[in-house]
């Protein structure tokens, strides 16, 4: 069990008010997750933005003759948040389809 976890799992809300817990709290985000957010965030507005081209050249357009080249921009856009969710997957063996 993680500290975190003792924290969700405690009573007293006024942890969450303690100094050397935000200093906790900032440094766990400084030093790993912030990198990891940004880049699925990042991950995520490339995916939606070549979808949307895609829609708009394709659909819209009529344009076909890019239509292999979005394909596989759209393709590399998702192999990122599907190893994430893989790896996730993995670690949490059978777990990870109880939070749905």
């Amino acid at each position: 069990m993680s500290i975190l976890d003792l924290c969700i799992n405690s009573d007293e809300p006024d942890i969450f008010k303690v100094d050397h817990f935000i200093e906790f709290l900032e440094f766990k985000w400084d030093s790993f997750s912030r990198f990891f957010y940004v880049l699925s965030f990042s991950m995520h507005l490339w995916y939606i933005g070549t979808l949307t081209i895609y829609v708009n050249e394709i659909y819209i357009q009529g344009n076909t003759e890019k239509k292999r080249f979005f394909g596989t921009v759209i393709i590399l856009g998702i192999i990122y948040p599907a190893c994430i969710n893989f790896l996730e997957m993995y670690k949490k063996r059978l777990d990870y389809f109880k939070e749905l």
